[in-house]
């Protein structure tokens, strides 16, 4: 468990307890097997009456026991939850935290996409047409180069700087689909 994490964990259980009950914490071990359950109950029920008063007085919310709210980064939260799971956990919060992580990538993919057809718009006029390497709207447009057949656009040199897994998941989320519509 990071430090991040474990001061987290710290600041929730510190901010919801007394120092009366931390005493009683402390002497805990003193005491004989059976009257150590019995105090370990109590020792829980009196911070459970304690966190239901604060919430009664108060109407603070809590931002992960930080003064500022942070900012929602399931990846991180997922990573930070990792040492509590049990193995078949693991790979579910594995798994969520990826496809998290996949979407990010998307949505890095599709601005750096935008913004390099508003930088370079004659390079993206087929851009989003996969087939046949974008050759096929410009013959029907009368676009052809030495040869007869285009070049290969813009967007084919920038997919062929994705790994095969960032090329899947671009297209998965619809990168390929850009001028269907056409």
């Amino acid at each position: 468990m990071d430090k991040k994490a474990h001061d987290k964990i710290t600041a929730f259980d510190t901010l919801f307890t007394t120092n009366h009950i931390q005493m009683l914490k402390i002497v805990m071990p003193c005491f004989d097997r059976p009257m150590q359950k019995t105090l370990a109950i109590y020792i829980k029920y009196l911070e459970f009456q304690y966190t239901l008063s604060c919430f009664g007085s108060h109407s603070v919310e809590l931002y992960g026991c930080s003064p500022e709210k942070e900012e929602l980064n399931i990846p991180a939260i997922c990573s930070e939850l990792l040492p509590y799971c049990t193995a078949e956990e693991k790979k579910k919060v594995e798994h969520i935290a990826g496809l998290f992580r996949s979407m990010e990538m998307y949505q890095e993919m599709s601005r750096t996409f935008e913004t390099m057809k508003e930088l370079f718009p004659e390079g993206f006029e087929n851009a989003f047409d996969f087939s046949a390497g974008g050759t096929e709207k410009t013959k029907e447009q009368g676009e052809t180069g030495t040869d007869g057949a285009a070049g290969p656009g813009m967007i084919d040199m920038l997919m062929n700087m994705l790994s095969p897994e960032q090329k899947a998941m671009f297209e998965m989320f619809g990168g390929n689909s850009g001028n269907e519509s056409e």
